[in-house]
């Protein structure tokens, strides 16, 4: 009985962290990007960044959600569908 309550309580934890620990991505933006900016309404707004090579990226705003995957130089592109104003 212990050995399993030793398992559930501290292994188990453990490996979890040890795994999510490692997954952690550097994904980054160039300096345009930031808080509160504007989008351009009705065109396909690109968004691009760097990643981890092979990394894939996940992008989420006003309801829609894009992914890609970083090339081997580690750059990715995508682009939004276009949004209407007030998004």
């Amino acid at each position: 009985m212990r050995k399993i309550l030793f398992r559930m309580f501290f292994v188990f934890p453990a490996m979890t962290f040890l795994i999510h620990g490692r997954s952690k991505a550097d994904v980054s933006l160039p300096a345009i990007f930031g808080n509160h900016m504007v989008l351009q309404r009705n065109l396909s707004d690109p968004v691009w960044g760097k990643a981890d090579p092979g990394e894939e990226i996940t992008v989420s705003i006003a309801g829609q959600t894009k992914k890609t995957t970083a090339d081997a130089d580690g750059k990715w592109l995508l682009k939004l569908d276009p949004l209407k104003e007030g998004g």
